[in-house]
Formats: structure tokens, C-alpha cells, sequence
């Protein structure tokens, strides 16, 4: 048995509050993780092409107001 699923059977015979408490701490790890690859995506310039993408938008007047969800 792998590793893996030796987790995810753990984690299946968690207790509802228990798997709440992991679900959440699992949540705020991925979290922390994307947040970090966009930080070093950022400093790295592999998102300079969005900023690029703007730009030629604003200059071509082709930008479009962000929806307002109403």
C-alpha cells in the first residue's frame, strides 16, 4: 500500500470535527503554496507577459471595466 493511500484511508476514518480541523489546515497549505509560486512567478518575470497584455490593450483602448457581479 502506498503511501497515499494509506492518507487517504486515515483520512476517510477521521471523525467529522477532525476532518474539518484537517480539511482546513490542507486548504491553508495549498493556499500558502500557490501563494508562494506566484511570488516566485512574479520576481522570476513569467507574469510579465499579463502586464505586456495590458498595456496593448490600454494603447489599443480595448480594455473592458471588471464586472461588477450586479
Amino acid at each position: 500500500m502506498s503511501a497515499i493511500e494509506k492518507l487517504e484511508r486515515e483520512v476517510q476514518q477521521l471523525p467529522p470535527d477532525q476532518f474539518a480541523e484537517f480539511a482546513a489546515w490542507f486548504n491553508r497549505l495549498q493556499n500558502e503554496q500557490w501563494d508562494t509560486e506566484m511570488d516566485e512567478d512574479s520576481a522570476s518575470g513569467k507574469l510579465d507577459f499579463l502586464f505586456e497584455e495590458a498595456k496593448a490593450e490600454r494603447t489599443a483602448n480595448k480594455l473592458r471595466n471588471w464586472p461588477t457581479g450586479e
